[in-house]
């Protein structure tokens, strides 16, 4: 067995290297995957491009034997990251890299993580009956448009409008990879949060799987499947129940499409998780969600059968939300049940936490707020007007990822200013936030003005006291705190 692992590359990118000749003007694709990533990395990891090591093998002609470079250089490596295509699947190159990496990874004792670090980049569609038999059940990143026929790359051209499906499949590979190299930097042995089941879905509804996925990882939750389910239903019915017996949260997405039927099998994907979820509701300690977009309108007769079937069986059934709204609403609902249903609870979030913007000039006035904000039970994050600029900053940022609520004090500032912070809320997701705020207002203070009579916003509660007096104001703020569900 070998005992630790010798890491000198933190990434191997293994391809078939007739993918990355150039096609229709576009740029070679691996090397642009390499380049990217290389500088994303570096970027979130907060190191020179010096100090992160990505090895790709950049000759030109394949061998059908390992060179001893080769083999080097696998061993030396934290990660893999395969392009997969049809070539690749044809290499007898590319499949001993891939079998060699997981053999070693195998033999090793005392890893930082029991998962193969495998990376799998699908660029091209491919047969999934002619993957070789060493490579584990892992979830890859899809870079082409599964819906379209045929199905169509990503574009790497910046310029072209697909761009940006590339760009998020990207992202999603370098977040990911970002966090394990983390992992390996500072090993930590916490058990997580907790388990949430979120159920495999069709693919209008994929990315939108993904995206929460990512964000509960990032909570500290474990996802589960984290592998591909079986399409043969007698295999699909032992994973699903296994998972969902680790599981306190179990989230289901329904949208327009009909998702396929397993081998052997009357129901669909999507109708089987939902059973085998129903038949462990019995559990007092497993949550459901069943979500549907709203406006959500079917494109076959099974799926509108299926819609009708989660909205009459499971609208009343104990421990289940039927919710058919929009994603932040979907995202809301999750935290609170996360909240309710968590195995454990994070240092430092034992109470709920507000974030109170306001202005210098309303320091003494927005003090009643704190005061009855702290009374209701939740830790109150006041707004800091002392030390330096970039001390500040830090402190803001922080405020916006992590705090639960957040409500804006419109007193004595100026209407800029106010829309100024209403700004910085709405790119909270953007800075690392992984769920929108469970609450989110603004308070109108005195003195009265037409801007603040007149003033709107989208997403967001306006609290306007009538009359202006600290009763009313204070009152006001019940119904803010309410989603928040404080304990005293």
């Amino acid at each position: 067995m070998v005992d630790k692992l010798d890491r000198q590359n933190d990434l191997f990118i293994s391809y078939g290297h007739v993918d990355n000749e150039p096609v229709a003007g576009q740029p070679r694709w691996v090397t642009y995957f390499h380049e990217q990533l290389r500088a994303r990395l570096a970027q979130l990891l907060g190191v020179s491009w010096e100090e992160l090591q990505i090895y790709r093998d950049e000759r030109l002609q394949e061998n059908d034997l390992l060179t001893d470079e080769i083999c080097s250089q696998l061993n030396r490596s934290a990660a893999l990251a395969a392009v997969l295509t049809p070539r690749y699947l044809n290499s007898r190159w590319c499949q001993e890299e891939l079998r060699l990496f997981c053999e070693r990874f195998s033999r090793i004792e005392n890893r930082a993580v029991t998962k193969v670090p495998l990376f799998l980049i699908k660029k091209t569609p491919i047969d999934g009956s002619s993957l070789p038999d060493c490579l584990p059940e892992i979830m890859g990143y899809e870079f082409y448009d599964s819906k379209s026929i045929p199905p169509k790359e990503f574009p790497i051209d910046p310029r072209d409008d697909g761009y940006l499906k590339f760009r998020e499949a990207f992202e999603r590979v370098a977040f990911h990879l970002c966090r394990y190299l983390k992992q390996l930097r500072s090993p930590t042995t916490t058990e997580p949060v907790g388990v949430v089941y979120v159920a495999e879905t069709t693919a209008e509804l994929n990315n939108v799987r993904l995206k929460l996925v990512d964000e509960l990882e990032e909570r500290g939750y474990l996802v589960l499947p984290n592998q591909n389910l079986s399409t043969d239903g007698a295999h699909l019915r032992p994973q699903v129940e296994t998972c969902l017996h680790r599981a306190r949260l179990s989230i289901h997405l329904l949208g327009r499409q009909h998702a396929l039927v397993p081998e052997g099998d009357v129901h669909c994907k999507a109708r089987l998780q939902l059973d085998l979820a129903a038949g462990a509701t019995g559990r007092s300690d497993l949550h459901r969600i069943i979500w549907v977009p709203e406006g959500t309108a079917p494109s076959d007769p099974r799926q509108a059968a299926l819609l009708e079937y989660a909205r009459q069986e499971f609208s009343n059934q104990r421990n289940t939300d039927v919710l058919e709204a929009g994603l932040s609403e979907l995202k809301q609902l999750i935290h609170r049940r996360m909240n309710t249903h968590r195995t454990k609870e994070p240092a430092g979030h034992t109470r709920p936490s507000v974030y109170v913007l306001s202005d210098i000039q309303d320091s003494d006035l927005v003090q009643p707020v704190h005061d009855y904000i702290h009374d209701r039970g939740c830790e109150v994050r006041p707004t800091v007007f002392d030390g330096s600029e970039a001390e500040r900053l830090t402190y803001h940022q922080a405020m916006l990822q992590q705090a639960e609520g957040a409500l804006i004090y419109w007193g004595l500032g100026s209407e800029a200013w106010m829309r100024t912070k209403l700004g910085e809320l709405s790119k909270a997701l953007g800075l690392g936030r992984p769920m929108p705020f469970l609450a989110n207002a603004v308070l109108v203070g005195t003195p009265s003005s037409r801007a603040k009579d007149a003033f709107k916003a989208h997403g967001m509660s306006i609290l306007r006291p009538t009359p202006a007096t600290r009763d009313a104001l204070l009152s006001a703020l019940e119904g803010f705190l309410r989603p928040l569900a404080p304990t005293s």
